[in-house]
């Protein structure tokens, strides 16, 4: 005898914040070593690519440990429908808001040591650990890796954040990047969905010379550049155009500057 199939089963299916979908939980908390890489925080997932939500995911953190570490955690979104997906990476820190349109969302967390605090994609960067935090590696020593662990958080709602006009509502990420003496920066990539970007640093004005825009990482392609730019002065964002994949800092000093980009991502 063949049992036939429910008519009423073939219909089903859950959306992304269905009780009953293995894959929705409304939030998580995970415990992040020092020199994890892409470690699963949350992952929800409608079985219906007709059934899209507005997401909205809010970040925390907070330390594991009994010792503060400065280092910063960096968060991989990816999210779409069906085969279509895109992906951003911005900050873990300042309590992050971010709303997507899609039937699945993925969040991971990479906590890099302090031999490379800058995420994947980005030229890496390598800091003093007196300055920045220990490099302790959690398989050289587990106890201090755990002291420096930090608590890394999602939650998620099926509705969009009355974020208007508040804090968190453009999503943040910042790399660092050594500019040599009397000399140039890396053509440095634009992140993902990157509006602009604002120089920070101890540094005064004038001693980088100059922001320049490529679309090409090629000596001599400037599309346009600022002069003098300011630090640490939000007027002062330098705007990313439509076909902008790379930026470049010129040192006018005679010793090597350590610059902090901070980017504001529109997604």
């Amino acid at each position: 005898m063949v049992q036939g199939v429910d008519p009423a089963e073939l219909q089903r299916h859950w959306g992304a914040f269905d009780p009953g979908n293995v894959g929705s939980y409304p939030g998580r908390v995970e415990r992040v070593l020092p020199g994890a890489k892409e470690e699963t925080i949350l992952d929800i997932r409608e079985t219906d690519d007709r059934g899209v939500s507005l997401i909205t995911a809010m970040l925390s953190v907070s330390p594991g440990g009994s010792r503060q570490t400065l280092r910063t955690p960096f968060c991989h979104l990816s999210w779409g429908v069906s085969g279509g997906r895109d992906e951003a990476v911005i900050d873990f820190l300042h309590g992050q808001v971010i709303t997507v349109a899609g039937t699945f969302l993925r969040i991971t967390a990479s906590f890099p040591l302090g031999d490379n605090v800058n995420p994947p994609g980005m030229p890496p960067t390598s800091i003093d650990g007196e300055v920045f935090g220990g490099p302790t590696s959690p398989f050289l020593d587990p106890t201090a890796a755990k002291e420096q662990s930090l608590l890394l958080g999602a939650s998620v709602a099926p509705n969009p954040h009355p974020i208007a006009g508040g804090f968190g509502a453009s999503p943040r990420l910042t790399t660092f990047h050594l500019v040599p003496a009397a000399g140039e920066s890396d053509f440095i990539p634009i992140p993902s969905h990157a509006q602009s970007v604002t120089l920070l640093g101890t540094f005064a004005t004038g001693d980088i010379t100059s922001i320049a825009a490529f679309t090409i990482p090629t000596a001599g392609a400037t599309l346009y550049q600022t002069a003098n730019p300011a630090p640490n002065l939000d007027q002062f964002a330098f705007p990313i155009a439509r076909g902008v994949d790379f930026i470049r800092l010129t040192n006018g000093t005679g010793a090597e500057i350590l610059a902090l980009l901070f980017w504001t991502i529109g997604l």
